[in-house]
């Protein structure tokens, strides 16, 4: 796998799934503003991102980059690494983003996905 440098200036945090994967997500930014999240390709990390992340961080944007399932600092889960479970791991980052940026703001959070028929 290609590593690629950290994003230094970012805030490290943890998403743990439903099928017990451990999601690496790096923050950086000003809380409250515009989020941005930024999703490497396979065989990446999240350093795939770096040089991008300044610019948006620049500009006032909040930047979420986590490492996809099984890449980086995310293990792999019990579930395969099928693009279904990549969305269910992204609605999973998107719940924690809320519940850790406006946590008053949260009453109930509910994420469904629902498999195109």
């Amino acid at each position: 796998m290609t590593q690629h440098r950290r994003i230094e200036q970012a805030e490290h945090s943890s998403v743990r799934t439903d099928d017990g994967a451990d999601l690496a997500v790096w923050i950086c930014g000003e809380p409250g503003g515009s989020a941005v999240v930024l999703l490497h390709g396979f065989s990446l990390d999240h350093g795939t991102w770096g040089p991008v992340v300044e610019h948006l961080v620049e500009a006032g944007l909040r930047v979420v980059a986590p490492d996809l399932r099984g890449h980086g600092d995310s293990t792999l889960g019990t579930d395969p690494p099928t693009v279904d479970r990549f969305i269910l791991d992204l609605l999973a980052v998107a719940g924690h983003m809320v519940i850790i940026e406006q946590p008053d703001a949260v009453a109930r959070l509910l994420i469904d996905f629902v498999a195109p028929a």
